[in-house]
C-alpha cells in the first residue's frame, strides 16, 4: 500500500502544470562609477517594481524536475521629490524547478534559471523641466539584458507564495545593472 501511495504522487507529480502570478520586486539599481585613478565605488538607488505573468512548467526525466517558461509584462517606478522615473519591460524566464511533495495539498518548489528582459519604455520626469528623459533616446541605455535568478516558492492547494532573487549579467547602461529581489504570489491553473 505504502509502494502504490509513493508511485501514485510521483505520477501526480508529473503532470505539466501553468501558474498566474503577480510579483512585487524592490530592485536595487547600482551604479559603478569609474574614476579616472580606476579607484571605483559604488552608487546605489532603489526602484519598485510589480509584473504579472504566466509561467508553464512542464515535466522532465521521469522525476519531479520541470523545465518552466513564461513571460511577465514589469513596471518599474521611482518617485523622489524633484523627479519621476517609469520603465516598462517584457520579462521572459527559463527555469529549473524542483518538486518536493510534503501531501497532496503542499509542495516546496525551489528553482533557478535564467531570463531575457526586453525594456519597451523608460523614462524620467524631472519637474523643472517640461520635456521627459528618454533612457534610450536621449542616452544610450540597452533595450536588453540577461540575468539570473533563483529562489522557492510554496504550493498551497492551488496558491503559490515565494521569495527568489535576481542579478541582471548585461549592463542597462554602462556600469550599472539592476539586481533585487522577486516576492511572489499565484495561482497555479
Amino acid at each position: 500500500m505504502a509502494t502504490f501511495a509513493v508511485v501514485s504522487m510521483s505520477a501526480s507529480a508529473q503532470e505539466p502544470f501553468g501558474t498566474v502570478y503577480l510579483q512585487y520586486n524592490p530592485s536595487l539599481f547600482d551604479l559603478n562609477q569609474l574614476i579616472v585613478s580606476h579607484d571605483g565605488h559604488s552608487v546605489s538607488t532603489t526602484y519598485d517594481a510589480i509584473s504579472l505573468g504566466y509561467n508553464y512548467a512542464t515535466p522532465m526525466f521521469g522525476i519531479p524536475l520541470f523545465l518552466e517558461f513564461g513571460g511577465a509584462i514589469q513596471w518599474g517606478f521611482k518617485y523622489k521629490d524633484n523627479y519621476k522615473t517609469n520603465m516598462l519591460a517584457l520579462k521572459i524566464p527559463l527555469n529549473v524547478v524542483y518538486s518536493i511533495d510534503i501531501s497532496d495539498s503542499f509542495s516546496i518548489l525551489p528553482y533557478a534559471g535564467a531570463y531575457g528582459r526586453f525594456n519597451l519604455l523608460a523614462k524620467t520626469k524631472y519637474d523643472e523641466k517640461p520635456e521627459s528623459y528618454d533612457w534610450f533616446s536621449d542616452g544610450d541605455a540597452k533595450r536588453f539584458q540577461i540575468g539570473l535568478n533563483a529562489g522557492c516558492r510554496f504550493r498551497i492547494n492551488q496558491f503559490t507564495i515565494g521569495a527568489g532573487y535576481y542579478y541582471d549579467l548585461m549592463k542597462i547602461e554602462d556600469h550599472t545593472h539592476f539586481e533585487g529581489f522577486e516576492l511572489t504570489m499565484g495561482m497555479v491553473l
